[in-house]
Parts: C-alpha cells; structure tokens; sequence
C-alpha cells in the first residue's frame, strides 16, 4: 500500500504521512522507523506537475541514505563508551586567570609560535629573575619549585603533578627548596620573532 500512495502522483504529502504513520505504529516505539520516515517519504517530490520521481531512482537516493540514518541513530554514549576504552581525559588547568589572580593578556600580533621547554632545577638552585611577554603555562613533572613575584612578594608553590597558567609580564623567579631535581615542562603560547622569557639585566632591582 505505502508503493501505491507513494507512485500516485495525486497522493498528497499528508496522506502518504498518514499511512506511514498508521502502518509504522506496530513499530512506533522504535527510533529506527521513526528516523526513517523522512527518506521512506523522498518519493513525495515531484517533477514539475506530471508524476513522481521514477521507483528505480527512489531506491537509488535511498539505498545511501538508510546506511547513514541507521549510523546517526547509534547512542553517542554507547558509541563512545565502546571506542574509547582505555582512554581517559583530563583537564589539568582552565582558566582566564594566571596563577596570581590577573586577567591573562591579549596575544602579540603575528605569526603563532607554539614552544615546550622542559626545565630542571637542580635542589637548592635558584631560577634568575625574568619575566614572559607571552602567555604560557606550566606542568610540574617532578618535584616542587617556590616562585615568588619579585614586585609584589607573593610566593607559590608549584608541586608535582599539578599545572599552572604562569604570569606574564611580571617579574618572578623560581627556587628549589626541595631535596630532590624539579623538572618543568613549560608550554609558551607565543609568536614568531617574540622571546619567550626575558631575564632581568645585573643593573636592574632584583629580588633576593
């Protein structure tokens, strides 16, 4: 019967969905049927006037199409829970904010530049004065670093395991107060061209 309304050109849209929905109610609760009215209804388009698209070009637009709508109804849960098995994610940090509480600055202009250096200190050592003119954040791969804002002479402790969103343009340093190396791994979202640290000259004021 759905054949017959569907080559009748004189079958009009809102009889062809009737019937579906009549004939499909055995299947109602299923999404399957349900996401399948819209291809099962392709033959509703028209040419000009006269009749119907052909039964043989119908199959043709539907045959790729029903593949596709089986896949789109595939739970995303089920879909994900099955493929990423093994895999966990993490945010480490998120923020706006750099460590000590300020609004991260706008990027310099140009060319992008991404860089990962990774930085060890050994017990005892202390990191010189500097500052970074471009944003960046760090992840404390082993041990633990104090870094204190040389202007302001607020501290904090980088620990291991933990990541940061580090300040920029701020003079700080760094010391290992631990008994063991502090490694850093330090990614610098910056641009071609611009230093990603700048160390502190003797002549300026620097901070003990």
């Amino acid at each position: 019967q759905i054949r017959y309304f569907l080559s009748n050109p004189q079958t009009p849209d809102s009889v062809i969905t009737h019937h579906w929905r009549v004939h499909g109610g055995r299947h109602g609760n299923c999404s399957v049927f349900r996401a399948l009215i819209p291809i099962f209804l392709l033959p509703s388009i028209r040419r000009s006037n006269k009749s119907l698209i052909a039964q043989g070009d119908i199959m043709n637009i539907r045959k790729p199409l029903i593949p596709l709508a089986l896949l789109l109804l595939l739970p995303v849960g089920a879909f994900l829970q099955e493929n990423m098995r093994g895999v966990k994610f993490e945010t480490l940090v998120s923020s706006t904010k750099d460590w000590a509480g300020d609004t991260l600055s706008q990027a310099p202009a140009g060319q992008p530049e991404l860089s990962i250096v990774r930085v060890t200190i050994a017990p005892g050592a202390r990191l010189p004065t500097h500052k970074h003119p471009v944003l960046n954040s760090v992840y404390v791969a082993k041990g633990s670093l104090k870094v204190t804002l040389a202007d302001r002479g607020e501290t904090l402790t980088l620990s291991e395991g933990k990541a940061y969103i580090e300040v920029t343009d701020k003079w700080h340093f760094g010391r290992n107060e631990g008994d063991e190396p502090a490694t850093l791994i330090i990614f610098y979202s910056g641009v071609k061209g611009v230093p990603t640290t700048i160390f502190q000259k003797e002549t300026e004021t620097s901070a003990p």
